[in-house]
């Protein structure tokens, strides 16, 4: 049996973008299974660069030449073929490399974890609508050679099976490192507020995602600012292409503290000190990752009614959590308050576990070899 060639862009620690982050875990499962397998990734860019993570399992990978890392340029990425055998099966995320190996490869077989519609994430950016003909028809073009596609949701379903017809699909859920966090955040809540400059008897509302348009975290910090009183104070971590706008918005709200990039222990910290989590995405969320972040740490979580994939597992526990994009505030306010008092710490760690990557990714593995 040959090994599993995970394709994928920007894996964490390089990308803090949860599509890498579960294609991290994926991997650290096959490693603990003894699973055979080889990660091709871009190597860091930019902002999307994380800084100052010492992330040790990612650095025996590369001692152990478990990792390539790649440039797009033609030399670096055909020097990759010949790590590439004919009983190897080819597992990609991102559609930029996988095009690459689709057509440059002879793999016993190809499948494709679809983490999104490449086109429409585009222009919801900006993109123009030519590149987003060609975005799209690519894409439709590996889900249509692909021996099987694999979704965290429903909702991810239905945006691929738009794209192609008669494909071969399973949905195989999301995956957590339930053991993530443990241990790293010492202390109280209230002492931890105290570090932090927060109010100890605040309700504190706690946001981790990408700063881009569907993510909707503008939008939460826009709504906060008009229409919540001192008594709450927001924490927002992350850092993308809308930074400016972002900063903008908060410009001197005294109960609003933004941080770029945080590293584990940190983000465990503010996690501890919050009083809810809120996933304010406005469209194309296969999943969200944090939702299963959050609540392993006991973090009660609220979605809003766009929030696709997270949608549909929050609806799963509880339609209450989930508030209203159309009345924004006033639904909000009213998810946060149900959380605080129909939810238990161990109730939501019971359900984090269920997705634990342990547990959850020798399965993932066979789909994928008996595809």
């Amino acid at each position: 049996m040959g090994k599993i060639i995970v394709v994928t862009d920007f894996i964490y620690p390089n990308y803090v973008g949860g599509s890498s982050r579960y294609a991290y875990d994926l991997v650290k499962g096959f490693y603990l299974n003894r699973i055979d397998f080889l990660v091709i990734t871009r190597k860091k860019s930019g902002i999307f660069g994380t800084r100052g993570i010492d992330d040790d399992f990612y650095d025996r990978l590369r001692k152990e030449y478990k990792v390539i890392e790649v440039s797009l340029n033609p030399y670096s990425l055909f020097s990759t073929l010949n790590h590439i055998g004919r009983d190897d099966v080819l597992n990609i995320h991102h559609p930029v490399l996988g095009l690459f190996y689709l057509v440059f490869t002879r793999p016993r077989k190809i499948t494709f974890t679809f983490q999104g519609p490449w086109h429409e994430e585009y222009l919801a950016m900006g993109g123009n609508r030519f590149g987003a003909f060609l975005r799209k028809r690519l894409q439709a073009l590996l889900l249509g050679r692909s021996a099987i596609v694999f979704v965290l949701s429903n909702y991810m379903r239905n945006k691929a099976t738009s794209l192609a017809k008669n494909i071969n699909i399973k949905v195989v859920g999301p995956i957590v490192d339930f053991e993530k966090f443990k241990g790293l955040a010492q202390g109280t809540k209230i002492e931890l507020r105290r570090k932090y400059g927060l109010n100890p008897e605040a309700k504190v509302l706690f946001t981790s995602r990408r700063l881009t348009a569907r993510t909707g975290v503008v939008e939460l910090a826009e709504h906060f600012i008009r229409d919540f009183d001192p008594s709450y104070e927001l924490i927002i971590v992350g850092q993308g292409e809308l930074n400016g706008q972002l900063s903008q918005v908060i410009g001197q709200a005294k109960n609003v503290k933004w941080y770029r990039s945080v590293e584990d222990r940190k983000l465990a910290e503010l996690m501890k000190l919050s009083d809810v989590y809120v996933l304010p995405s406005r469209d194309l969320e296969g999943f969200g990752l944090v939702v299963l972040e959050a609540m392993s740490v006991g973090l009660p979580v609220v979605v809003s009614n766009q929030a696709g994939g997270g949608m549909d597992f929050i609806s799963s526990i509880d339609k209450n959590l989930i508030f209203d994009m159309n009345d924004f505030s006033n639904s909000l306010k009213s998810c946060i308050e149900y959380s605080s008092v129909s939810y238990e710490n161990d109730e939501l760690t019971k359900i984090a576990r269920k997705f634990d990557f342990r547990e959850r990714v020798p399965e993932i593995a066979e789909s994928i070899y008996r595809s």
